[in-house]
């Protein structure tokens, strides 16, 4: 049985993802910042299996998930609204706090 929790289709996954970057002169840089997708496949326990950017690039294997919310408790039409309107580029989640508070107010209640 996983150790987190269980994955179903459609739910928001946020994982973490690590940069870094060498210098010719002077000291490397290492960061992590986090990156949001939507569960597309999972196994027989839980786990995630699949999963697709929301620039709708699908990955597969299992990310190591740092929250899961389930799609019954999110408006999900307006997230996803929210999140196309968002540069990832530009402004990347720097904490697990800042995509907290992005999600927060398509939490329903």
């Amino acid at each position: 049985m996983p150790a987190h929790a269980k994955a179903y289709r459609g739910d928001f996954m946020v994982y973490p993802t690590r940069h870094h970057v060498t210098y010719t002169h002077g000291p490397s840089e290492a960061s992590t910042e986090y990156a949001i997708a939507w569960v597309t496949g999972v196994t027989r326990t839980g786990e995630v299996r699949a999963y697709v950017s929301p620039t709708g690039t699908p990955y597969k294997g299992q990310p190591v998930q740092t929250l899961l919310v389930r799609h019954e408790t999110l408006d999900v039409g307006g997230l996803k609204a929210a999140i196309a309107k968002r540069d990832p580029y530009a402004d990347p989640f720097e904490s697990i706090d800042a995509v907290k508070a992005f999600v927060r107010p398509f939490v329903k209640s």
